[in-house]
């Protein structure tokens, strides 16, 4: 941050959030050095957040994690489906993963808002890399059936169920409020363009090397992260013990804050439509897409896939040009509504170039509402509810096999498209159902945030 300012104590205080935030944030008044250079480089609206130390490292971190999760995704999907031919159980293996943070992320939240939010996921980031490895044994082994891919599924949900909140948490509070749009933007940035890559070239590993090997170099990728976490620095807090009598109390005390701001209760329920009508499709039925309606082989999906992921890039780079964007509310409602549009068209369809063309808007609408929604919640909560809140927020994460239950038995019975086609209609009725029972939410707006202070420090 090199903005001109005006009066010694302003200059003072950006001196203090450039330290705290990792050194090379607000360099000192005509210094040039590399920090100031690499200030001047991050000056450009999109990549702002990077002039940022910590939040470079931070960025690292989330890329070697979603690559080697992009790749665990196409793997366990296409194993899957080859192993038990049924576009039900498919669905199951991937929403499973999202059954253990019902019960593990409230505790999850207790643990992030005590303990050392960097330590907590640095340790969950390892804990699937080696969760992960240790799955490709069995499947270069021979050894895979159904039972163990629900087993994998489930424990890697279970493990990363510490990592979400802590992610968010440490993100949070290494960039200014005013920021929070961009930083989000741009982490969001390292999932999508990834996905643009990662999935197709999964698929042509899968048909080159077998499954077992591409998921021992997914693992690997995911440790690699642990290794940018250590380098992130972030503003000191205080710890504090947990005992279970504590423990239950802090989760009462962020429930209770949650039901009462109403605009904080709404976006925290938000994730439940999408994960409900556009994850079992968008992971857990691109199999049977690529393989019944498209004939074709692990190539195919990771095409759609990588579609996915590029529409998804353009989103989160036109999203962090833009800046902040206070109407998130109804931003979020709009959003909402084209992804149901989205998702229909490409139900009716057989072609995959038109297919394609589709799915590039619909996953661009889409990383704009996940964005926005994960930032209007960073925003209202204080931060010493922040882990609890994101928890339970990714405790909403239940919906994803509720979704893949439900779309994955009207799949088996009636086909994917007609499946997808129904999620669509699902989504549209969400979107009135919020706009009827919270309208608080749905016309929020946050309020205008100029000043550079931290999101956990006094303001």
């Amino acid at each position: 941050m090199s903005e001109a300012r005006s009066g010694s104590s302003s200059h003072s205080r950006a001196q203090e959030v450039g330290s705290l935030l990792g050194g090379d944030a607000v360099p000192q008044q005509g210094q040039e050095s590399r920090g100031t250079q690499t200030s001047l480089f991050f000056r450009v609206r999109t990549l702002e957040s990077l002039q940022f130390r910590s939040f470079r490292f931070v960025w690292i971190v989330i890329c070697s994690h979603v690559i080697g999760m992009w790749a665990l995704q196409v793997i366990l999907g296409w194993l899957t489906f080859e192993v038990t031919n049924s576009p039900f159980l498919t669905a199951m293996a991937i929403g499973l993963q999202a059954a253990p943070p019902v019960i593990l992320g409230p505790i999850a939240g207790v643990l992030t808002d005590a303990w050392d939010r960097r330590k907590l996921m640095i340790f969950s980031l390892g804990m699937q890399g080696v969760i992960a490895i240790t799955f490709s044994l069995f499947v270069i082994l021979d050894l895979v059936h159904t039972w163990v891919i629900f087993t994998f599924s489930l424990v890697n949900g279970a493990v990363g169920t510490m990592y979400g909140p802590a992610l968010s948490s440490v993100a949070s509070t290494v960039v200014p409020r005013q920021k929070l749009v961009n930083a989000f933007a741009l982490l969001s940035f390292a999932d999508s363009s990834t996905r643009l890559f990662i999935p197709i070239t999964t698929g042509v590993l899968i048909a080159v090397i077998g499954p077992g090997w591409s998921t021992a170099i997914a693992g690997v990728c995911i440790l690699l992260g642990t290794l940018a976490g250590f380098a992130v620095k972030t503003p000191p807090r205080q710890r504090r013990a947990v005992d279970p009598k504590s423990a239950y109390s802090d989760i009462v005390q962020a429930g209770r804050y949650l039901w009462a701001n109403k605009p904080l209760f709404g976006f925290t329920i938000m994730p439940v439509a999408p994960l409900l009508f556009i994850t079992p499709t968008n992971m857990g039925l691109m199999p049977v897409y690529a393989s019944d309606v498209f004939s074709g082989g692990p190539q195919v999906l990771g095409l759609l896939i990588s579609t996915l992921g590029a529409g998804m890039t353009l989103g989160t780079l036109v999203l962090a040009s833009i800046g902040d964007l206070r109407a998130k509310g109804p931003i979020t409602l709009i959003t909402m509504i084209g992804m149901a549009i989205g998702l229909f068209a490409f139900s009716r369809t057989d072609s995959l170039v038109i297919a394609i063309a589709i799915l590039l808007p619909y996953s661009s609408v889409m990383v704009v509402y996940w964005t926005i929604v994960t930032v209007a919640v960073q925003t209202i909560v204080p931060d010493e509810l922040r882990g609890r809140v994101t928890s339970l927020a990714t405790a909403t994460h239940v919906a994803m096999p509720i979704g893949a239950l439900t779309v994955g038995t009207i799949a088996q019975i009636l086909g994917v498209q007609i499946a997808s086609a129904i999620s669509a209609g699902g989504l549209l009725l969400f979107a009135a159902g919020m706009w009827i029972l919270l309208p608080q939410m749905c016309r929020y707006r946050s309020p205008d945030s100029t000043s550079p202070t931290l999101l956990g420090s006094d303001q």
